[in-house]
């Protein structure tokens, strides 16, 4: 949920020389504009956990599932994968180490919902599937960004010209405007 706000307050700021207050009645306005952006971007988390007395050993294992599932996820056109976790730790009896266990993760990542849903079909003949997750991508929210951006300053101009015309005035000035995404 993307929301621009474009509120207008008085500027106090010191500057020499001083510029002679504005006349006229001063008023503050806000406008606010927002929509729902749907998601564009899904990521999968995959992962690998295995144990070995080994540590060398255990660490090849881990090493090869992670670069099979990376190879094969950079098989399908569109996706981006890539490593995004890796620990090992030593499993203890009566405070000694007895086997080693390790973990790796990749994630993989796209805008073709259905490719990386049959991408994380194929992978997980190698690693188990972690979750996934939604977001919007930065094209996306600059275009979304864009478009309120417009609609707030539009809906301001629309209050300061009812507002004006309220107060029997001929037309407004802005003394001060901050635009910001939420």
């Amino acid at each position: 949920l993307l929301m621009l706000v474009l509120a207008v307050a008085p500027a106090y700021a010191q500057t020499v020389p001083v510029a002679p207050e504005p006349k006229g009645t001063r008023i503050n306005l806000d406008a606010r504009a927002q929509a729902e952006v749907d998601n564009d971007v899904m990521r999968a988390t995959l992962f690998v956990e295995m144990e070995d007395t080994d540590p060398t050993r255990l660490a090849d294992k881990i090493n090869r599932a992670s670069n099979d599932a990376i190879k094969l996820a950079k098989g399908f056109t569109g996706l981006r994968a890539r490593t995004s976790g890796y620990s090992t730790y030593p499993m203890t009896e009566k405070s000694r180490i007895v086997r080693w266990r390790s973990r790796a993760e990749i994630s993989v990542e796209g805008e073709d919902f259905r490719r990386l849903s049959e991408a994380i079909g194929k992978l997980q003949a190698i690693m188990q599937f972690g979750g996934v997750e939604f977001s919007v991508s930065p094209a996306a929210r600059a275009r979304a960004e864009e478009t309120l951006t417009q609609a707030a300053i539009a809906e301001f101009l629309r209050k300061a010209d009812l507002v004006a015309r309220s107060f029997k005035g001929s037309g407004f000035s802005v003394i001060e405007a901050t635009v910001s995404a939420d």
